[in-house]
């Protein structure tokens, strides 16, 4: 029993550490680090690593280097060096490797490798400080360290209490089992030791700006340029953006002329389209008022269903539309009564199923005036502007990128790099416009929500973007999502009109005017000549928004009830017109949205701290091969 008990803590004490450090088949027993640090920020770095390979049929070591630093600027390694052992270098995937032995033999059953190389990062483009922040031991190895012994040199004095280990796993900002001092030669040495497979080691010293005062500046590029002129760039971008709108897309002022009537052969729909450029689901269902007024229809409001007492209509066909009536009138008119009888519809026939029909409708309405209404040109200051805010996007995405992924932006990856960055912010764009304006519509609700969409939609990439980026990024991230908010709320309103497109909003607006602020003997001289005017009038108040102030208008005037209209929810009640017109409006506001309404399917960032494992520069790993 004592026998067993002895076999079994000598496995758990002994053996099964071993088995668990040593799983990639190797342990390194001492691992010495020296690295001096020159006063143009590069670092001529020897690491000693003993290594006990054990039985293992290897030719030797595959050591990697990493390129990354901390500002994503890429280092370079130089003058390398490997005692005793012959090794050849090569590039890839941001990592400099040294493959060291002979093909043709295999490693001792015990070995030392003494590997120098220069680490050079110059010009790490940060503004506020300096900086060593370098990997010792690079996380992701496949080995045990059992010895870590470090010896950093520095060229001159700095802060010791912005000195800062970190060790353990990648992200790790315990510094726990990291012992050192600071020499009076400016020499920072220590220990560390136990190091699990795929653990590192990382330091960081933040330093005065300045501090390696024989930095080559790094030759500016792109990023550099735009950062540098941020300041004029921008403004002259906005300034485009602006003349192109002043240009192209603003119309001229407006002098609203009063008309009692509306302009001659212009439905409700064409006044809707002509007065704010847009066709919204009223102005199509006005039309059902306007041909009943004429005659064409009668409109029946039916008991009100369900528990939420859903409002519910008829529609009776009396005749047909002349010839004389627009081609969208004759189209709407016959495709209302195929949903139903042939001669009568309910709008529960129209509900999930009219909708098909009032994109087509919106095209009909919109290309009967578009020309006549608004100036021609092979493209609209509104595309321009949508154009101009997605450039804006991709010079700052390409600035940007050109920092956290700069190989692909040399050479043959340029030129693909930044059409691959245009065709991402000119969808973004063109997604926020096409669905703010075919979802939410093209009046204020489709403008405010296609403003709102284009600011929140690149924010996660722009927070991807600032982390670990300089401020200057960040900053014209900013600006430029400013301008395309500026761009994408002027685009809103860069229709511009023609001269008759004026003189109609003008005779409009003069119009809308009036139905607000009628005098009460104009109202009642206009009801001697006409006695239909108020139902004349009630499909294009309808249209303007101004129904109840319209209908107030006539609360001392007799009007008698429409005879194309009649309610089974009335209940026998008298008729008022303000009632009648209230309802009416509520009544079409539904009938709006059983129209439209379509089926179911039914279906951490690194900045001036103290640093995390793997956060810095540079770090070696090695494994067999």
């Amino acid at each position: 029993m004592r026998k067993n008990i002895f076999l079994t803590l000598t496995f758990l004490v002994f053996i099964l550490p071993q088995i668990l450090c040593g799983q990639a088949g190797y342990i390194y027993k001492a691992y010495d680090f020296d690295m001096t640090v020159r006063e143009d920020n590069t670092y001529r770095i020897t690491e000693t690593v003993d290594v006990e390979f054990g039985n293992m049929s290897l030719h030797g070591l595959l050591y990697r280097i990493s390129l990354d630093t901390s500002n994503y600027i890429n280092a370079t390694v130089s003058e390398v060096e490997v005692a005793g052992h012959p090794f050849e270098t090569y590039i890839e995937d941001e990592a400099f490797f040294i493959k060291i032995g002979d093909p043709n033999k295999t490693v001792n059953e015990k070995d030392r490798y003494v590997i120098s190389y220069t680490y050079s990062i110059g010009d790490d483009a940060i503004k506020k400080y300096d900086e060593v922040y370098h990997n010792i031991i690079g996380t992701g190895g496949g080995y045990f360290i059992e010895n870590i012994t470090f010896t950093i040199r520095m060229p001159k004095e700095f802060d010791a209490k912005l000195i800062n280990f970190t060790v353990g796993d990648e992200g790790s900002t315990n510094g726990d089992g990291v012992e050192y001092k600071i020499n009076d030669d400016f020499s920072i040495t220590g220990t560390s030791k136990d190091l699990n497979t795929g653990q590192g080691l990382t330091m960081r010293i933040e330093l005065p700006q300045g501090y390696f005062d024989k930095v080559i500046p790094r030759k500016a590029d792109f990023a550099d340029t735009l950062q540098k002129y941020s300041y004029v760039i921008f403004p002259l971008v906005l300034l485009i953006g602006f003349a192109i709108w002043r240009i192209y897309g603003k119309s001229d002022p407006v002098v609203p002329v009063v008309e009692f009537y509306p302009p001659e052969n212009a439905t409700p729909a064409d006044i809707g389209y002509i007065i704010d450029g847009e066709v919204d689901p009223k102005d199509i269902t006005s039309l059902l008022i306007y041909w009943a007024d004429k005659g064409y229809m009668r409109i029946v409001e039916n008991k009100p269903l369900g528990l939420l007492r859903k409002k519910s209509f008829t529609f009776h066909k009396v005749k047909s539309l002349p010839k004389s009536a627009h081609d969208y009138e004759k189209k709407m008119f016959d495709a209302i009564f195929t949903y139903g009888s042939g001669s009568s519809v309910t709008t529960e026939d129209l509900e999930d199923n009219f909708y098909n029909q009032v994109t087509l409708l919106t095209a009909m309405i919109k290309k009967h005036w578009y020309e006549e209404m608004f100036e021609q040109t092979k493209i609209s200051a509104e595309s321009m502007l949508i154009i101009l805010s997605a450039l804006t996007m991709t010079l700052v995405l390409s600035a940007s990128w050109m920092r956290t992924i700069p190989d692909m932006f040399v050479g043959k990856w340029l030129i693909l790099t930044i059409f691959l960055l245009l065709l991402v912010s000119g969808f973004i764009v063109f997604l926020v416009h096409l669905f703010a304006t075919s979802i939410l519509g093209f009046g204020k609700k489709g403008c405010i929500a296609k403003v709102v969409f284009v600011a929140v939609a690149p924010i996660p990439p722009a927070v991807i973007i600032a982390i670990g980026a300089s401020s200057d990024t960040v900053m014209i991230t900013v600006y430029a999502l400013v301008i395309a908010v500026i761009f994408n709320f002027l685009s809103c309103f860069a229709k511009k009109r023609s001269k008759r497109g004026v003189e109609y909003q003008g005779r409009l607006l003069g119009f809308k005017q009036f139905l607000l602020a009628a005098e009460k003997d104009k109202i009642n001289m206009l009801v001697e000549e006409n006695p239909q005017y108020f139902y004349n009038i009630l499909p294009y108040a309808l249209v303007l928004g101004v129904t109840d102030k319209w209908a107030k208008n006539f609360t001392t005037i007799a009007i008698s009830p429409p005879d194309w209209y009649s309610s089974d929810a009335s209940d026998g009640r008298t008729f008022h017109v303000t009632t009648f017109s209230s309802n009416l409006a509520g009544g079409m506001s539904a009938i709006s949205n059983s129209m439209i309404s379509a089926p179911s399917d039914g279906v951490d960032m690194g900045s001036g701290g103290g640093g995390s494992v793997g956060g810095g520069s540079g770090g070696s790993s090695s494994s067999g091969w």
